[in-house]
């Protein structure tokens, strides 16, 4: 049986938890009055007894041999004294580490927590939420950040410091929200930054982030009409609360808002603004290497594309970056796939998968999906294609993010009329449209307009099919949105065609090809060589019909493309026998 000094020394080591620090037990004990020898004593004769064993060989740490043991001795001392020792443990903790960086912020928000020292456990639980969310925990980084809140609500009044601290709780919060994928969240947790807001910069990066809220989420209007008032709102940028970054981040979300709505002169200035601002941090070059990439890739700048992506790449691996380094991999996927390295291209995805798995980015995880399964219908593989689009289609529902949707809605049009399945691939294309034109996304409703274009006229509706098609060509531009040219004069081109209008449909094709070889599509060029290669046929130039399909074959053949490949030797064989020479 234990006397009372014993059970008072193993109830104040109990308060550290199951496990317990030698020197934080004796300076408590020193704290509350013990004799300075009697801790060690203490010790030894408690691990006699098998109370206690040592966790290391040196005999400073200290384990409980049962958490029964453990738990008797905490519970049964008086809540008072519970509520001293577990601040008098953190302080001690602190001073044994010579700040409370040293001390890991889970020890202390607990201790704090249970001393009810509130703005003390508010700020240890943000702590934990940051280091959670740069380990990619993220449902362990929103709870944290719900506690730090939570314990600000216990605290007495409302200063400065406690709204500082509520406005970065809320922050790191709307931050993982933002990665997940939980749009409606984010823009729970931007309001309560805008209510804690201490300064303008706050305030500006509360709105930047409902911004951000929206653009994911597919409404680009309301994105832009958040980001004009946070951008008239902003201070200077040389003033001392942190305005400086909090505009480069602003910059850097119009450019992307610019670029989503196909104002790509207006992305390029965000851009170079947003350069200006960052002063050469390593992150945000990464991100606007990979930014000014895209912007370079739908211009059809296919080689200066290819070099940020590259570069943004190496930045990456040399920071350590894992998701930045799988954004970058993901980039240069899609520059690959575009010049028919499907083998490459594949291995760039399936790494950006891999990782984007792993830390929960659920709209990244939905994008490679979506790359995966292009290249699947591009090998003719469309089991494996409808998988890997559908995987995407129920990520970007899950998250209600409108362009994502309708992304994969396209894609499945698209896989629709490669099946042969006309109705199908009509109603994916006007869900997909509609979707885009609610949302403002010029960019992809382009493409969704040309693919609906292709859908009608696999379904004969041809009136239908060239009334979207030229409406395309009156919208877009070879500067603005070359690829939905290519796709809208090689539609027109197959539509002239079906009627019989031999010479027009080889006008557009030609063009389709010439905007298809600019932009490096290999597939689009064969594809759009075998149409023209029929149409040249029709008027008698079975000569050039025969350079232009054994250039798509060729073109088929190197990147694996099975199907494409089957559709170009049927034609070849139906020409007649090339004369002898």
């Amino acid at each position: 049986r234990l006397d009372q000094k014993s059970r008072d020394f193993l109830g104040q080591c109990a308060v550290q938890g199951l496990e317990f620090s030698r020197n934080v037990a004796s300076d408590i004990w020193a704290l509350r009055g013990g004799m300075a020898g009697d801790a060690a004593a203490l010790l030894t004769e408690l691990e006699k007894r098998r109370f206690i064993e040592p966790v290391s060989a040196d005999r400073v740490r200290y384990s409980f041999a049962q958490e029964l043991m453990q738990n008797a001795c905490y519970d049964r001392m008086l809540r008072r004294d519970r509520r001293e020792l577990h601040k008098s443990v953190a302080d001690a903790l602190i001073t044994g580490a010579g700040s409370a960086q040293g001390v890991s912020p889970e020890i202390l928000a607990t201790h704090y927590e249970n001393s009810e020292q509130w703005i003390s456990a508010a700020q240890q639980n943000v702590r934990a939420g940051d280091r959670a969310a740069g380990l990619f925990a993220n449902a362990d980084a929103l709870a944290r950040y719900a506690r730090a809140l939570s314990a600000l609500a216990e605290a007495d009044g409302e200063d400065r410091e406690q709204r500082t601290i509520a406005f970065d709780a809320s922050r790191g919060a709307a931050l993982v929200c933002l990665r997940i994928g939980d749009y409606a969240a984010l823009k729970d947790h931007a309001g309560k930054m805008s209510a804690a807001a201490v300064n303008v910069a706050a305030e500006v990066e509360a709105i930047r982030l409902r911004a951000q809220a929206h653009m994911h989420g597919g409404d680009l209007e309301a994105s832009e009409r958040l980001l004009k008032e946070a951008t008239a709102r902003m201070p200077p940028a040389d003033d001392s609360m942190g305005s400086a970054s909090t505009a480069g981040r602003l910059a850097y979300d119009y450019a992307d808002v610019c670029y989503r709505l196909g104002r790509n002169a207006d992305a390029a200035a965000f851009i170079a603004r947003c350069r200006a601002l960052c002063d050469g941090e390593a992150s945000e070059m990464i991100r606007l290497d990979i930014l000014e990439g895209r912007l370079a890739h739908v211009e059809g700048r296919f080689e200066a594309a290819t070099e940020l992506y590259e570069r943004a790449h190496h930045a990456a691996e040399r920071a350590g970056s894992v998701s930045e380094e799988a954004l970058t991999s993901n980039c240069m996927g899609n520059a690959a796939r575009d010049s028919g390295r499907y083998a490459e291209a594949e291995a760039h995805f399936q790494r950006a998968l891999e990782v984007w798995s792993r830390v929960g980015m659920t709209e990244a995880i939905a994008g490679a999906h979506n790359n995966l399964a292009n290249l699947a219908i591009s090998r003719g593989d469309r089991h494996r294609a409808s998988h890997h689009y559908r995987e995407a289609l129920n990520a970007f529902e899950k998250i209600g993010h409108s362009a994502g949707r309708s992304i994969a809605l396209m894609n499945l049009a698209i896989l629709a009329i490669e099946s042969g399945d006309a109705p199908t691939a009509v109603r994916k294309a006007e869900k997909a449209c509609a979707l885009l034109e609610a949302s403002g996304n010029r960019m992809l409703l382009g493409l969704a307009r040309v693919i609906r274009g292709e859908a009608l006229l696999e379904s004969s509706r041809l009136s239908d099919a060239e009334l979207l098609l030229d409406g395309v060509l009156k919208d877009y531009s070879e500067t603005s949105h070359p690829l939905a040219l290519a796709g809208a004069h090689r539609g027109l081109g197959r539509i002239r065609f079906a009627e019989q209008r031999h010479q027009c449909a080889i006008d557009n094709l030609s063009r389709a090809l010439n905007l298809f070889d600019k932009l490096k599509r290999v597939q689009e060029s064969g594809r759009t060589q075998v149409h023209l290669a029929a149409a040249r046929g029709a008027l008698g130039d079975e000569r050039e019909a025969r350079r232009l399909l054994a250039d798509a074959r060729r073109k088929f053949n190197d990147i694996g493309a099975t199907q494409d490949l089957e559709r170009c030797e049927a034609l070849l064989a139906a020409l007649p026998p090339e004369a002898a020479p």
